[in-house]
């Protein structure tokens, strides 16, 4: 096999967990610039990780001693790959019952890294808008269930007093 041979395998493997992330964006931990960064540096070559096909390979070219890995990098800049949607207590989905929609009206284009050129990336202030929107988003569900107890309470009290309602 020549050098310059390669398959897209492990890029098609990060779409498919794009697309996961896309449908279920409460459930992972990561976001997708974290992907988005693994796929980058799949082919930048600036990190030992991808480079040589076994480890007999990155041996020979002394990879570990040369380079770090893409892993210690990511890891050294986790606020930047935290999913703020992410919700530990999400019950949306059983992982007994765990259904992806694989039909065609759900895929989704990785535009972040297909096009990640060609459209303008999210910057800090949009970051803190999103984390501000999550924030006000489970406020608002806590006001939902709060208000759904109360009205549960008054049609009680209504049944109790024999008032029926329209």
């Amino acid at each position: 096999m020549n050098n310059k041979d390669f398959a897209p395998i492990f890029i098609q493997f990060l779409d498919c967990v794009h697309q996961l992330l896309y449908q279920f964006p409460s459930l992972f931990e990561f976001n997708e610039n974290f992907l988005v960064s693994i796929a980058f540096h799949s082919y930048s070559l600036l990190y030992g990780t991808f480079i040589g096909n076994c480890e007999k390979d990155k041996k020979k070219l002394d990879i570990t001693r040369q380079t770090i890995s893409l892993w210690t990098e990511l890891n050294s800049h986790k606020e930047l790959y935290k999913n703020v949607l992410y919700d530990t207590r999400c019950s949306l989905v059983d992982p007994n019952e765990f259904y992806v929609e694989t039909t065609a009206v759900r895929i989704r284009l990785w535009e972040e890294f297909y096009l990640r050129w060609s459209i303008p990336r999210p910057n800090k202030g949009s970051i803190n808008i999103l984390h501000q929107l999550n924030e006000q988003h489970q406020k608002n569900e806590a006001q939902i269930m709060e208000m759904m107890e109360k009205l549960e309470k008054y049609k009680k009290a209504l049944k109790n007093h024999n008032i029926k309602l329209l």
